[in-house]
């Protein structure tokens, strides 16, 4: 009897032990689990997190810190030049002000316009297509097959310094595209630009005319890490996502000039001319184009393009001259180089165009009229 008791009590006593360990505890009204939440030091400029390990169940809170990787202040000069074929050369030195708070350690263009060749191979419609019907031999090598074209985009067609890594991204729809750059993580010394620096040798080399393109920038901070297992119900991780992932603070970005209007092959006036003058919409959404000067260089593009079907020189001439006039009219001092290489002091941007707009305008229309001739000339020898 004595004996049943003590079992008995063994167990009561097992069981207030183990209970609590077991027991589950409910979210709270903000979806976290009581005592978790993300807060930032002004001071340290760094998140602190908490979290509650062991998935809800009662456990240890836990803390790490982490530093976004936002706190370099990035300068980027765009320099132009078109090759003799259909290529044009973007090459761009980067730098990270003194005032920076990280090296600069990566940094991507993203360009709203569809890479120009291989479709079938850069998308995963081949890939998703045989898998569907169960032949993975043909879906690895589609894979193998855009892993090695997208190697040659990146040897042939991105340039940078030695200790830098190039890499390309197409959209799975094929409307966009990204170019990244990193230092290399495995070549030291580690080659990331540092407050006051500016690295040269940066470029691509694509037969797209430039437009407005948006440049992303990362510093050099060391990654979040959990000293325990992460994830759970809690909201904690989706909001730990954010935080990773820039949505909360968003690393900075600059406008600048890079590969957008694809140049037709075999080429054509009017196409190129009316390719130009879709997208000064784009100048106008980001305020940097006028509506009513947009206007005017739409009928002037278009006018352009109708005399180029007339084999009418002089008229492409002419047309491109007033698109000219309407750059210098805004911005006084500023001449036909400019448009390959920005000015060593930052010219002011004029109300009806900025001049980064300005640029790329006068330079899509400089290459207009000269790719122009140059076909009309290659015309003439062949008869």
């Amino acid at each position: 009897m004595r004996s049943t008791k003590k079992i008995t009590f063994l167990t009561i006593v097992l069981l207030a032990i183990s209970l609590p360990i077991a027991a589950q505890i409910s979210l709270n009204s903000n979806g976290y689990y009581d005592g978790e939440g993300i807060t930032y030091d002004a001071q340290s400029e760094k998140y602190t997190i908490k979290y509650l390990d062991y998935d809800g169940r009662i456990g240890n809170m836990v803390t790490i810190h982490y530093q976004t990787p936002n706190k370099v202040k990035p300068m980027l000069k765009m320099r132009l030049r078109a090759d003799k074929g259909r290529d044009i050369t973007y090459n761009f030195d980067v730098g990270n002000e003194r005032a920076a708070k990280q090296a600069l350690y990566s940094f991507s263009m993203y360009t709203q316009t569809p890479w120009f060749e291989n479709t079938s191979v850069i998308t995963n419609g081949i890939v998703n297509t045989y898998s569907s019907i169960g032949n993975f031999i043909s879906a690895t090598q589609a894979i193998e097959s855009r892993l090695s074209y997208t190697t040659s985009v990146e040897e042939n067609r991105m340039k940078q310094p030695v200790k830098w890594l190039p890499e390309i991204q197409f959209a799975k729809t094929n409307k966009a595209f990204a170019m990244h750059w990193q230092a290399h993580p495995n070549v030291l010394p580690f080659d990331d630009i540092q407050p006051g620096q500016r690295r040269m040798g940066f470029g691509s080399v694509v037969p797209y005319l430039p437009g407005l393109v948006k440049f992303g920038f990362l510093g050099n901070t060391e990654p979040l890490a959990f000293p325990t297992s992460a994830g759970g119900d809690s909201k904690i991780w989706s909001d730990i996502d954010k935080l990773q992932s820039g949505k909360t603070t968003p690393p900075p970005s600059l406008d600048s000039l890079g590969p957008k209007i694809l140049i037709p092959e075999p080429f054509n006036t009017k196409l190129l001319a009316t390719a130009i003058s879709d997208d000064l919409a784009s100048w106008v959404t980001a305020e940097q184009l006028s509506e009513p000067l947009a206007q005017r260089l739409r009928l002037t593009l278009a006018a352009a393009g109708e005399a180029a079907e007339r084999n009418n020189e002089a008229g492409v001439k002419d047309h491109v001259k007033q698109i000219f006039m309407e750059i210098f009219g805004r911005h006084k001092g500023m001449d036909h180089k400019e448009f390959d290489d920005e000015h060593e002091e930052k010219r002011p941007n004029q109300p009806e165009l900025s001049y980064l707009a300005a640029r790329a305008i006068g330079f899509n229309a400089s290459e207009l009229l000269k790719r122009h001739i140059l076909t009309n000339k290659r015309s003439e020898d062949k008869r």
